[in-house]
This record gives structure tokens, C-alpha cells and sequence, in this order.
């Protein structure tokens, strides 16, 4: 497999465990998360089969995810497959390649012209540019969550703020804070730069976030806010 490949896999499955962990310590503030772990069961796995084919997939890209994972370890049920959408664009719909391609690595203007696809297609994600670079770069912010979270976004920033300062907020009124706010979950791509493996695998994984609905990742953006810096 191309490089670009393996690392697509490996930052799907890695950050995918880190998000189930985010949205599980969540959940569990307030109910037991359903799958309590069992995605590494056999059990798990059949479970996961079964929801991602009920959410229906995009036939074409994963045929092409599988032709382009030369073995099975290289991969999960979590990321085996893409769901499909009828608003929302995949990678491919705006690259006119899928993320792994052998041989295909993503030029920044175009990874950020994904990214505002994304953000006018669903308004479970926003885009922001928050300054630039050292040559005039745009340097890029996206959040990905939930609908309702979305929309109040400021409110869980001054929650978290006001987490983040034990000075100024005591004890009592930061476990009330606790209960209110959302975790911010930050996905950094490529902070060096030979790393091109995440860059690539961030824009599916956000396009995955914002569009399946099994409740795996349902859970997932209901009780993360999750955070990308794309380069």
C-alpha cells in the first residue's frame, strides 16, 4: 500500500478510539454509553457491520478503500467502508479522487476548498480562518459536532474557558460546568512537515463525523465537539 495510505488508515482507527473514548467519558455523566467498549468484541465488530450497511454506504469509494488496503489488520469496521449522503460530498465528489489513492497527495488549497464543501453542505460543520501564515497562507479551523451544539458553540467556549482557570472559578461552580459543557476533542494535521498521511485521512474523518448515523458516531457528536487544524 501507498504510504499515504497506511497512514489513512492508521489516523482513522487511532483518532476514531480517542473520540469513542471522548463521547463514552460523556455520556457516562449522564447515562451508560450502549456500547460500553464492545466494539472490540466479536460481538462488537458484527454490531458495527450490521449498522454501518444499514446506514447505507457509498458503494464506488468503498470498493475502492478495500482495492487500496492491501491487509486486513490495515483496517476496522469502523473505517471499512464510507456512508453515503445525498447532500453532504465525499472526499471524492470534490478531489475526484478517494482518500489513500496511491500516488495522490492533497494540495492545501484544495484541502481547504474540502473543508468549505463540507461546511455549505451541513450545518454540522463550520469553517474558520484564524490568521496566516509566515507567506500569507490562510490557516484554517473546522469544527465538527452535533446540530444543537453547533449552535450554541459559544457557550460551551466560555464554559470551557472558565474550566480552564481554577483562579477565577471555584470548585463548586466548575463541577456545575462540567455538567453543562462539552469536551473539545483537536485534531492537528501534519504539524511537521513531511507528515502527509493526516492531512489526507482529517478530511474523511470529518466527512464521516458529519454524515453517519449509526449511533456510535451519533454518540460521538452528540457529546464531543471535535476540532480541526487540517495543516
Amino acid at each position: 500500500m501507498h504510504t499515504s495510505g497506511i497512514m489513512r488508515w492508521f489516523g482513522l482507527v487511532a483518532v476514531g478510539c480517542g473520540l469513542v473514548a471522548a463521547a463514552g467519558w460523556v455520556s457516562a455523566r449522564a447515562q451508560t454509553l450502549d456500547y460500553k467498549g464492545e466494539e472490540s468484541s466479536a460481538h462488537g465488530k458484527q454490531k458495527l457491520k450490521k449498522e454501518a450497511a444499514a446506514s447505507g454506504e457509498d458503494a464506488a469509494y468503498t470498493a475502492k478503500i478495500r482495492e487500496y488496503t492491501t491487509e486486513p489488520y490495515l483496517s476496522t469496521e469502523l473505517v471499512d467502508h464510507l456512508p453515503a449522503s445525498a447532500t453532504v460530498p465525499s472526499p471524492e465528489k470534490i478531489l475526484g479522487y478517494v482518500i489513500g489513492t496511491p500516488d495522490k497527495l492533497t494540495h492545501t488549497a484544495d484541502i481547504y476548498r474540502y473543508y468549505r464543501a463540507l461546511a455549505q453542505a451541513t450545518p454540522r460543520v463550520k469553517v474558520w480562518t484564524t490568521g496566516k501564515s509566515e507567506e500569507g497562507r490562510d490557516f484554517l479551523l473546522v469544527a465538527v459536532s452535533d446540530e444543537s451544539n453547533m449552535a450554541v458553540l459559544d457557550d460551551y467556549k466560555r464554559i470551557t474557558a472558565k474550566l480552564a482557570d481554577p483562579r477565577t472559578t471555584p470548585p463548586s461552580e466548575a463541577q456545575q460546568l462540567i455538567q453543562k459543557g462539552k469536551p473539545f476533542y483537536w485534531l492537528s494535521g501534519s504539524i511537521h512537515s513531511p507528515e502527509t498521511g493526516s492531512p489526507e485521512m482529517l478530511m474523511e474523518l470529518a466527512y464521516r463525523l458529519a454524515v453517519e448515523d449509526t449511533p456510535l458516531v451519533e454518540s460521538i457528536r452528540k457529546n464531543v465537539i471535535v476540532l480541526i487544524t487540517p495543516v
